[in-house]
């Protein structure tokens, strides 16, 4: 099921996902990667994260219990946002 959520990532969390997704160095700019894989900036790379991050899988945390949605790679979460269901 998909989650309804207000909630966005900051620009630090759509920052390091660019940066997991892409193997960016903090160093180097992100919007020069984005420019050259998709023809677009940093803005736009967030409002596509945060129109995408509902349809990511649902992962539990151990510690909490808590559920969220969240861009998973090598079975770490790069970014994340509570999961809410519908209703709630």
């Amino acid at each position: 099921m998909i989650g309804l959520t207000l909630e966005k990532l900051d620009d630090f969390e759509t920052e390091e996902l660019a940066r997991g997704i892409f193997d960016i160095p903090d160093d180097s700019e992100i919007d020069e990667v984005l420019y050259e894989q998709f023809g677009i900036d940093f803005e736009q790379w967030a409002k596509i994260i945060n129109t995408l991050i509902i349809y990511t899988p649902i992962v539990i945390s151990e510690l909490t219990k808590t559920k969220y949605h969240a861009f998973i790679k090598d079975g770490i979460a790069l970014a994340k946002i509570k999961y809410v269901e519908r209703g709630e």
